[in-house]
């Protein structure tokens, strides 16, 4: 299946694996697509590679010393 998006200049589309959504803190709640849309509006201001290791920084103080078992991948493109 193909889609076709209409992107404006700055505008960014983000990727990520369910790894991110799905890894879960000590008391096993999932850190979840709507801390995953906050981290990112957080972030948004930031250069892409910054957004990607601020983004990946959130994921890990959520976890703390939980181990990650899952890919945690995430890809920003933006739109010159």
């Amino acid at each position: 299946e193909s889609i076709t998006l209409e992107m404006n200049s700055d505008d960014e589309l983000i990727f990520y694996t369910d790894g991110i959504t799905e890894i879960t803190n000590k008391e096993k709640i999932p850190f979840g697509k709507n801390a995953l849309f906050n981290s990112f509006q957080r972030h948004i201001n930031e250069d892409l590679q910054s957004q990607v290791d601020l983004i990946l920084q959130d994921v890990k103080d959520y976890i703390g010393e939980e181990k990650i078992n899952d890919d945690i991948s995430i890809i920003i493109l933006k739109k010159k």
